[in-house]
């Protein structure tokens, strides 16, 4: 808990029966009040009797009763700028009868997009220029393309990877030859309950990947050959069969490798069900204990939430993620943005508002990223566009329902968004 979590005051039944508590907020910033289900029962109407709040009492609610909803919501702050929106439409033409699956931004050119297409073509387009190559032809895939076939790009484009986004399989792509190089096998325990683990990563100026071999065990590969960095002994077993020592019963989902390459943040769950978003260190993982990703000095767990997992994330640094969602259970999360650093582990502050795309919660669906940074925050919602957030204030600077993005492009500073007719690019000015 950080300290503006802390409550102003406390409902006097609290008192005597800390059992139970909701977090009743205010509206005037962030004040917030702890109280009992039967005075939340009663919102809006203020509680009979608010008690000052002592350390023991903060103690006794944090160690022996259950978090259980939310009344109200939080200010949420803004302030006038002059930050607007430039849109440009631009016309993108497949060849006859094909259609776009997926696209994503390369990060070795200013403007360049990567597109994955029904027939199994990979093309490049510049949507500015109205340039599109087919670049390569990718057949046996070991898997049907469909609607949630997605594709990952490496930071140096050279490789790519392509698979079933709550599915088992994925291939490994070589974008200068066309040659599929590895292929991936998460096994057949729960596929569909977890977003498919899998990212590239840039380590020592070389291209490694990062995936899972199982349902809780994820690899370090080369992505050449497929070859495994992080080479352990079993991380699951069969009835009959002795416990691993290092068994992790956790479930991994998406996962999101710092843009240094230092450090990488799980998006997965426990049976329960109960997400839990855990981070660690790359380093320690792949030069001093294969077992980090387990059990490892480095790994922290930031936040946990009852049936919510694969939700929006963001880094803002190699070292500070952003977290969308405040609360514990998928039925009253409120819209924020929690900032944790992963060195430590500690949640250095949040500020609410930001809106996404609908929860990622079971079964897990392609869905675009929601939440975006560079120099500003950026979230998306389909229904009401797009709103520029200042993470060190919490302020929203800008808010433009025109549109709704599917991705960014870190190197032109631009959005894009599909239309009926091709695609809008849009950049932030002022």
């Amino acid at each position: 808990m950080t300290d503006d979590d802390r409550p102003i005051a406390a409902c006097s039944h609290l008192a005597t029966s800390p059992d139970e508590y909701h977090v009743w907020f205010t509206g005037h910033g962030m004040e917030r009040h702890w109280v009992c289900p039967a005075c939340a029962a009663r919102f809006p109407e203020p509680p009979a009797e608010l008690i000052d709040v002592t350390g023991e009492l903060v103690e006794s609610c944090l160690t022996g009763a259950t978090w259980s909803g939310i009344c109200g919501t939080p200010e949420i702050k803004s302030r006038p700028t002059s930050l607007r929106f430039n849109h440009a439409e631009c016309s993108l033409r497949f060849p006859s009868g094909d259609r776009m699956i997926d696209i994503q931004p390369n990060l070795k050119s200013d403007g360049q997009w990567l597109i994955f297409l029904a027939t199994g073509d990979l093309a490049v387009t510049n949507p500015r220029r109205g340039e599109f190559d087919v670049i390569h032809h990718v057949s046996d895939l070991g898997f049907e393309i469909d609607d949630e076939t997605a594709l990952c790009v490496s930071r140096n484009f050279d490789y790519c990877a392509i698979f079933g986004v709550s599915k088992r399989y994925a291939c490994v792509i070589d974008l200068r030859t066309g040659a599929i190089t590895a292929r991936i096998d998460r096994l057949e325990y729960r596929p569909e309950n977890s977003h498919f683990p899998l990212a590239f990563f840039q380590s020592e100026g070389g291209t490694l990947l990062v995936a899972a071999t199982d349902w809780n065990r994820l690899d370090v590969m080369d992505p050449a050959t497929g070859a495994r960095l992080t080479d352990r002994g079993p991380t699951s077993y069969q009835r009959g069969e002795q416990r691993p020592e290092h068994y992790l019963d956790y479930f991994h989902a998406q996962i999101s490798v710092s843009p240094g390459g230092n450090w990488i943040v799980d998006n997965g769950w426990f049976w329960a069900p109960w997400g839990s978003i855990r981070s660690w260190s790359m380093n320690d993982w792949i030069k001093e204990n294969a077992w980090e990703s387990e059990d490892g000095s480095s790994l922290k767990t930031l936040v946990g939430r009852a049936y919510y997992w694969d939700g929006p994330v963001c880094w803002i640094d190699d070292a500070m993620i952003a977290i969308w969602g405040w609360g514990e259970d998928d039925e009253w999360l409120i819209p924020a943005v929690r900032l944790f650093d992963v060195r430590t582990g500690r949640e250095v502050s949040w500020f609410p508002g930001p809106e996404t795309r609908p929860p990622r919660a079971w079964p897990p669906k392609k869905l675009p990223p929601s939440l975006f940074f560079d120099t500003y925050l950026f979230s998306v919602h389909d229904e009401r566009g797009v709103a520029v957030w200042d993470v060190s204030s919490g302020e929203r600077l800008l808010q433009d329902p025109s549109f709704a993005p599917v991705h960014y492009h870190p190197c032109s500073k631009e959005f894009l968004a599909r239309t009926p007719d091709g695609i809008q690019l849009s950049r932030l000015t002022g």
